[in-house]
């Protein structure tokens, strides 16, 4: 894929992302505006409390990536010569930059998931068909 295709498709994704939450946004006033029931706010506040779980469930998961890092990283196995040692604190480095990675996926992706779910739910309580998805 060359560079351009990249850098549209990219903008594309940052735009839809945009719409997404301006959508949510404007569909969260108007449904402050009219008021709510007693089931709307418990729905809302059951999807604030699945979302809080389900970024426990990840830090969670985070801390125990770390731990098992920081064992690796803070041993030095087979790392008897220099050229060993630059590879193994390389590989240390590179693991802690694919943890951070994978964290970092992980929290944008649960924020779409929340934002993608919410939109719809919202959507749904306005009775509007016009629902904002992923793409």
């Amino acid at each position: 894929m060359p560079m351009s295709d990249h850098v549209i498709k990219a903008g594309e994704i940052h735009r839809a992302w945009a719409l997404r939450a301006f959508s949510n946004a404007a569909n969260t006033a108007q449904l402050f505006a009219q008021g709510m029931d007693q089931k709307t706010r418990d729905e809302l506040v059951h999807m604030g409390e699945a979302a809080w779980t389900r970024l426990r469930t990840l830090r969670e998961n985070w801390i125990k990536d770390w731990a098992g890092w920081l064992d690796y990283a803070s041993e030095l196995k087979g790392a008897n010569t220099m050229s060993k040692l630059a590879e193994r604190e390389g590989n240390i480095f590179g693991q802690a930059a694919q943890i951070l990675c994978s964290q970092a996926t992980d929290l944008v992706g649960l924020q779409e998931n929340i934002a993608v779910d919410y939109g719809y739910w919202v959507s749904e309580k306005l009775g509007k068909s016009n629902w904002v998805s992923r793409s």
